[in-house]
């Protein structure tokens, strides 16, 4: 596809690493790739073999070749160039169509390299999976970014804490990131649709025959008190909310009517990253991300059993 005008550096990136890059208008991400997580989308479309997938990852509108440098230094899974990483996955930003997007990053799997890595990264991430939550639980919190209300400001929480915690400190992290900045009513409302999102997720993967490294479920929800509650009422309603194609743009600086603006999500919850995620026909499910996925959904019916109990 023609490069869009105006490209710039991704304003809320929570993970991952560095050189992803949005258009002008923030609708789209154009993240740098390897032809695997090119080639993975591509098969994502046609191949009936991912077909439960399909409506767990984000938009795929095809590839870019950037000019310049590209920055390899530690790429996920394997050992890959620079010359990789020129092409260019053009793909929706999740967070576009949320006023004040609250952002999480959840790292799946006990295994972080694939089978192309070098010895010497083998054991390096092993270290790394047995150092961190990864190799117990099949999580990671990689980051994650909260709009607080009263200061109208972010706190980001960056990947060092999701790599120093243990697993029994994973429950404090998910209440960090899901906090009472908004009315409890509406908290445990972003709860429940998260949990089902995550086990619609947790059903596909148990459908799909994929080695997944390094790949990640992000999830996002509308930290503005107000936003939230006209997204929660749209919903309820059954009416449409802000699609990523519409023309409506969520700037801050912008003077606009708070209810001339079309309702965006509660949340969403997507599968990224797939740089090093392949099909295993008759393999079955990926019992490394199953776990991960298990362990996410507990995570969330504790925060809300936790507010439950605090009403």
């Amino acid at each position: 596809m023609a490069q869009p005008n105006g490209i710039r550096p991704l304003a809320m990136q929570v993970g991952g690493h560095q050189g992803v890059q949005q258009s002008e208008a923030g609708d789209l991400v154009i993240k740098p790739c390897v032809r695997s997580e090119h080639d993975f989308y591509q098969a994502i479309a046609a191949d009936e073999r991912l077909a439960a997938l399909r409506p767990h990852v984000p938009k795929f509108y095809g590839t870019l070749r950037l000019e310049g440098e590209v920055n390899a230094e530690s790429a996920p899974g394997g050992e890959v160039g620079a010359d990789q990483l020129r092409e260019s996955v053009v793909l929706e930003n999740l967070s576009h169509r949320f006023r004040k997007p609250n952002i999480l990053d959840i790292k799946l799997g006990t295994i972080l390299y694939d089978e192309t890595a070098s010895e010497e990264k083998k054991l390096r991430m092993e270290k790394a999976a047995r150092d961190s939550t990864s190799l117990e639980t099949g999580v990671r919190l990689t980051g994650f970014s909260v709009y607080d209300p009263s200061s109208l400001t972010y706190t980001v929480t960056p990947k060092e804490y999701g790599k120093s915690i243990k697993a029994e400190q994973l429950p404090e992290g998910i209440a960090r990131f899901f906090p009472e900045t908004v009315p409890r009513e509406a908290l445990l409302r972003v709860l429940g649709l998260v949990h089902d999102k995550l086990v619609e997720i947790q059903q596909a993967l148990a459908e799909t025959e994929i080695r997944m490294v390094a790949g990640s479920v992000l999830v996002v929800w509308e930290g503005d008190p107000k936003a939230l509650a006209r997204a929660i009422e749209a919903l309820d309603e059954g009416r449409d909310v802000l699609e990523e194609s519409d023309d409506e743009t969520e700037d801050d600086d912008a003077q606009v009517d708070e209810d001339s603006r079309k309702p965006g999500p509660v949340c969403v919850v997507k599968l990224i990253d797939f740089a090093h995620t392949r099909l295993v026909p008759g393999q079955g499910s990926d019992d490394s991300s199953m776990l991960g996925m298990g362990t996410s959904i507990k995570l969330l019916e504790g925060r809300i059993r936790e507010l439950r109990v605090a009403a």
